[in-house]
């Protein structure tokens, strides 16, 4: 590792704490904006009816007993009939537990001389409105963690080669100024934190299809379990280990066609072999981190089935009439879900360069040459946003599942863009091809888009250009009438700076539009 790889790591690590910092400090301001009032129904539904109910059971009763346990938020002990809650039940079970250990601290608090208000929060946690305190303030971490997978998965994707580690960080930058996300952390609603683990499990997914490790399997299953049991909704999310799956066994089989003995093994048995298992032990860990998770949605099926499946079904595709769900009626399907997030969720420049990125990604896999990480998010947001922009009701949080992978997306063709105005020549041409295959090859053999682009540029220089073996390879050869275009670079710089100030300058606007303001409930009653 040569110096200057040491410094642009340090850069690259203390702009990502930045950014990180900056995305918890958006998404926690003024965390207790209605002043105790509970704007959002399901927040208020949750903090005020399940969560103070949800507790250990007495000795005597099984803490799994569907019929008696306190546990269970599908049935209700005290009045002896079922409740319809459709969440997932670790949000709810991880909201109880840090609010029952922050009301525990606050004695500790107040005798190491914290703030007399801080104390009260802690002392007051595991009450009304303190759940959605606590709530709100899980969320903001569970994003912030999404901000992070933003930048690991972008700068997996796109940033292994040297030069572009740019990418992870414009991603994250994209996804801690995300208003729709910094909204959704201000309500104690599981749509934030099931996303941040159904991204985990992209990730992990693509980590699982490059390195064929069983490790990173069980990450995957890890992330897609907790997400299904955060919200039921991710189901979809299974399709990634499958899709990882096959990929894993595509490059082993190009691999020996091309003569190579990959990690896959020496025949196509061992290599389909090796696919099959570690996709099953993606499925058998999700499987059993649901049951841990949520024992209840199996246990007290017929409940949970009847409360997700058929009433909250019914809800969504406006079978049942609600009056909070009539202003979707006569919206068009994706339109409008596309519409709301460009307009409100990420702002114009951000949320056009999204969608057109999105649009990018869908022609490259017609072409065949979409990266495995693209195809991955591809098999996440094709299922999921296929279905639930069917739905009549169409709230602005079902598209934050999505919102993250089109950060990352977003940031991929911006790199795509830079990577057109490259002028690789000579020795230039030479050294890259011979680092892409070293540097690449524990990934299955394929190499980042930006690195194939440049490859390409390459190989346009005029015919009986040469450059002079004693060149230093770091040095860009003088441009020929018919070298890339640089216009590609400014208007990479050009779109990445509209849509980055943008989405800036409106997330600072909406926090300070709404949370440095008199909540309208409470101005109304003034």
């Amino acid at each position: 590792m040569t110096k200057e790889t040491t410094q642009r790591g340090w850069l690259v690590g203390v702009t990502l704490a930045l950014l990180l910092l900056a995305a918890f400090v958006l998404r926690t301001w003024h965390v207790d904006y209605a002043d105790g009032q509970l704007p959002h129904p399901d927040e208020r539904s949750t903090v005020a009816f399940y969560a103070p109910s949800i507790h250990w059971p007495p000795a005597g009763i099984s803490p799994l007993d569907k019929r008696q346990s306190p546990l269970n938020p599908l049935w209700d002990i005290s009045r002896g009939e079922r409740r319809s809650y459709t969440y997932g039940h670790f949000p709810l079970y991880l909201l109880v537990l840090t609010a029952n250990t922050a009301n525990k601290l606050a004695p500790l608090a107040e005798q190491l001389g914290a703030p007399a208000d801080f104390v009260t929060t802690l002392r007051t946690a595991n009450g009304v409105p303190g759940f959605a305190i606590v709530g709100r303030i899980i969320m903001a971490v569970a994003d912030t963690f999404t901000v992070l997978l933003v930048f690991l998965l972008a700068d997996r994707i796109y940033g292994r080669r040297k030069g572009y580690r740019w990418v992870g960080l414009l991603a994250a930058a994209f996804a801690a100024f995300s208003v729709l996300q910094i909204q959704l952390s201000h309500f104690f609603a599981v749509d934030p934190i099931s996303t941040t683990f159904t991204v985990l499990a992209v990730y992990g997914a693509l980590r699982m299809a490059q390195g064929r490790s069983w490790g990173w399997a069980v990450v995957t299953g890890v992330g897609a379990g907790l997400a299904i049991a955060s919200k039921f909704s991710a189901l979809p999310i299974l399709a990634a280990p499958v899709v990882a799956g096959f990929l894993i066994w595509w490059r082993g089989k190009g691999e020996r066609k091309r003569g190579k003995e990959g990690k896959a093994g020496k025949s196509e048995g061992a290599g389909i072999g090796q696919a099959i298992g570690l996709v099953a032990a993606a499925l058998v860990v999700s499987v059993v981190v649901f049951a841990v998770t949520s024992p209840f949605a199996i246990l007290d099926w017929e409940n949970f089935s009847r409360a997700v499946l058929v009433e909250q079904g019914a809800m969504v595709r406006g079978q049942a009439d609600f009056p909070f769900t009539r202003q979707y009626r006569g919206t068009l399907p994706y339109l409008y879900h596309i519409d709301q997030l460009v307009r409100w969720g990420l702002g114009w420049p951000l949320g056009l360069l999204a969608f057109a990125s999105l649009a990018w990604v869908f022609v490259k896999l017609f072409m065949g040459r979409a990266r495995d990480g693209e195809i991955l998010i591809l098999s996440w947001i094709v299922p999921y946003f296929g279905l639930t922009g069917l739905f009549l009701a169409k709230f602005m949080r079902y598209s934050v599942p999505v919102t993250p992978f089109l950060m990352v997306l977003a940031a991929g063709l911006i790199a795509a863009m830079w990577a057109r105005g490259a002028v690789k020549e000579g020795n230039e041409e030479k050294q890259g091809k011979e680092g892409q295959k070293s540097e690449f090859s524990g990934t299955g053999g394929q190499i980042p888009e930006v690195a194939a682009l440049e490859d390409q540029s390459a190989s346009e220089k005029p015919p009986g250009s040469s450059v002079s073996s004693d060149q230093p390879a770091s040095q860009s050869p003088i441009p020929t009438p018919q070298s890339p275009r640089r216009v590609w670079r400014w208007l990479a710089g050009i779109v990445a700076g509209v849509a980055l100030i943008g989405a800036l300058w409106w997330s600072l606007a909406y926090v300070n539009g709404v949370y440095n303001t008199t909540h309208p409930w409470i101005k109304a009653s003034e």
